[in-house]
C-alpha cells in the first residue's frame, strides 16, 4: 500500500491540504484551487506547493479544465485515515498484506496499546468497476456526484454497525475496534477460510453452526448478511465460525429482504452439498426462518 511508505514523510501541511481536498469533495468532484484556498487557510503560494507535493506523491489527481480542480486518490485517503489511527493511539505498526478483494485490501496490524495482533479492512468500493456502486445506493443519500471513497467510507461505517451490534449480541464475528473513513480495525482471526477446506470430520456440524448464526442475526438483530457464501467463512482449529465482510447487510426493512435471506440459506447449502455431500432440506430451514 502505496500510503505506508509515503506517510513517513508527509509534513504537516501535506495532510492539513488533504483534509481540505477532502472537505471540499463534499460538494465539488473536483475540488476548485479556489476552494481550496478558503479550507486551507493557506497562500496561493504554500498551497501550490503542497498541492504539488501531494501530485508528486500520487496521492491526488489533478483536472485542468475551466479551472484546476483536485480531488483525493486511494492512496491518499489511505493517509488521512491512517494519520487518523495512529493520532488516535490504536495502531503502531503494519505487517503483510492478509488478503486482497475486489472492494478491500486487509493488512496484519499491531495495537497500540495492548500490542496485539489485529487486522484492519481497508474498503475500495468500485475498485474494479463503478458498476459494483449499485448495490450500495440503498444507502446512499440524495448526492449530486458520488466518489468511490465517499461509498467505500459508508460501507465501512455500515459494517462497523453491523459488527458491534452482533459482536455486543453474542455472534461470532470479528471484535471491532476502531473505524476511521474507510477502514475499520478489528480483531485477528485465526482459522481456515472455508472455501480452502477439502475435507471436515462432521460437515453437517459446521453447516448447522452456519444456519444457527443466520437465524440469530436475522431473529434477534434484524441482520441478513446479503453476500454470504464460503469466501466470507472461516473455521477455527477447535471448530467454530466465524462469520465477517458485513458492508452490504441488510435488514427486513429492505423490500427483497426474503430474497437476499433465502439466498444466504442456498448459498452455503449449495456449498456443502457440493464440496462435502451434504443434503439441506431448503423447505425446512426456510419455515424455520418464517419465509
Amino acid at each position: 500500500m502505496k500510503a505506508l511508505n509515503v506517510i513517513k514523510e508527509l509534513r504537516e501541511g501535506d495532510l492539513h491540504t488533504l483534509n481540505s481536498i477532502e472537505r471540499g469533495m463534499k460538494k465539488h468532484l473536483y475540488v476548485p484551487f479556489s476552494s481550496l484556498k478558503v479550507y486551507s487557510g493557506y497562500t496561493e503560494e504554500d498551497l501550490e506547493f503542497y498541492l504539488n507535493r501531494l501530485i508528486d506523491y500520487e496521492l491526488i489527481n489533478l483536472k485542468r479544465t475551466a479551472y484546476k480542480g483536485y480531488k483525493l486518490r486511494f492512496s491518499g485517503y489511505d493517509c488521512l485515515a491512517l494519520n487518523a489511527l495512529i493520532k488516535a493511539d490504536i495502531i503502531e505498526g503494519f505487517g503483510h498484506k492478509l488478503g486482497v478483494g475486489k472492494e478491500a485490501d486487509v493488512y496484519d496490524v499491531l495495537l497500540s496499546n495492548s500490542k496485539e495482533r489485529a487486522a484492519i479492512k481497508i474498503h475500495r468500493v468500485g475498485r474494479a468497476s463503478f458498476h459494483h456502486i449499485k448495490r450500495y445506493r440503498t444507502y446512499i443519500s440524495n448526492r449530486k456526484h458520488i466518489s468511490k471513497l465517499y461509498i467505500s467510507r459508508l460501507a465501512a461505517q455500515r459494517e462497523y454497525e453491523a459488527m458491534n451490534i452482533l459482536y455486543s449480541g453474542g455472534l461470532s464475528v470479528p471484535k471491532p475496534i476502531f473505524q476511521n473513513r474507510h477502514s475499520i480495525v478489528m480483531s485477528f482471526m485465526n482459522g481456515e477460510l472455508l472455501s480452502n477446506i477439502n475435507y471436515l470430520d462432521k460437515p453437517q456440524k459446521i453447516l448447522n453452526k452456519i444456519f444457527d448464526f443466520i437465524y440469530l442475526s436475522f431473529n434477534n438483530h434484524d441482520i441478513i448478511h446479503s453476500d454470504l457464501s464460503e469466501f466470507n467463512i472461516m473455521v477455527t482449529d477447535d471448530l467454530e465460525v466465524i462469520i465477517f465482510d458485513f458492508p452490504q447487510w441488510i435488514s427486513s426493512d429492505h423490500p427483497q429482504y426474503t430474497f437476499y435471506l433465502k439466498r444466504d440459506i442456498f448459498n452455503i447449502a449449495n456449498f456443502f452439498r457440493r464440496k462435502f455431500k451434504v443434503i439441506t432440506e431448503l423447505n425446512n430451514i426456510y419455515e424455520k426462518f418464517e419465509i
